[in-house]
C-alpha cells in the first residue's frame, strides 16, 4: 500500500498502532486500513466508489451545500461500507436532496406537502412552521422528529380552537 496523501503519516502510525492492540469494537484495524485507502483514493482523485459517484451526480447548489458535502465525504472515509453504516451516508444524502429541492422551490416532499395543508391561526404558529420546515431539513434524529413536530403544531391549533378531546387534555 503505497501512500501519499496529506496526513498518511499519521494515519499509518494509527494503523501500526492498532495492530499491536487487542481489537476492540471502537477501533478495529480494518477499519483504520478502509480509511487510509479511501483517502488515498480520494486523493490521487479517484471517485469512482458508489457512494461518492451519488453524491456528487446530484449538482448542488443550495446555501451550505459544501459543508454538507464535506460532511458526506467525512462519513464516507469514516464508515466502511456495510449495511449497517450504509443508512447513515443515504440519510445524509436524502438530506441534501431535500435541502436542494426546497432551494428550487420544489414542496412536493410528503413532509412538506402536509405541514402546507395545515390551517394554523394559535399564537405563534409562524414559529413554529418554521420549526417544522427547519426540522425537515435535517437529518432526522432520534430526539427531534419531524412527525412529532407536526403532530404538536396540529394539538397546539385544537387546543387554540377550543378543542381539548386528546386523552391527555381529558384528564384535566
Amino acid at each position: 500500500l503505497v501512500l501519499t496523501y496529506p496526513g498518511w503519516e499519521e494515519d499509518f502510525a494509527t494503523a501500526e498502532a492498532t495492530h499491536l492492540k487487542k481489537p476492540t469494537i471502537f477501533e478495529k484495524f480494518s477499519e483504520i486500513l478502509h480509511k487510509l485507502k479511501v483517502k488515498q483514493c480520494m486523493h490521487e482523485g479517484d471517485y469512482s466508489h458508489p457512494r461518492l459517484v451519488t453524491l456528487y451526480s446530484l449538482g448542488y447548489t443550495y446555501p451550505g451545500f459544501k459543508n454538507d458535502v464535506d460532511e458526506a465525504v467525512q462519513y464516507h472515509v469514516e464508515y466502511p461500507v456495510e449495511s449497517q453504516w450504509d443508512s447513515g451516508f443515504k440519510k445524509l444524502v436524502e438530506t441534501m436532496k431535500k435541502k436542494q429541492n426546497c432551494s428550487n422551490g420544489d414542496r412536493s416532499h410528503p413532509e412538506l406537502v402536509e405541514l402546507d395543508a395545515l390551517v394554523l391561526t394559535y399564537p405563534g404558529w409562524r414559529e413554529d412552521f418554521a420549526t417544522a420546515e427547519a426540522t425537515h431539513l435535517k437529518k432526522p434524529t432520534i430526539f427531534e422528529k419531524f412527525s412529532e413536530i407536526l403532530h404538536k403544531l396540529k394539538v397546539k391549533q385544537c387546543m387554540h380552537e377550543g378543542d381539548y378531546s386528546h386523552p391527555r387534555l381529558v384528564t384535566l
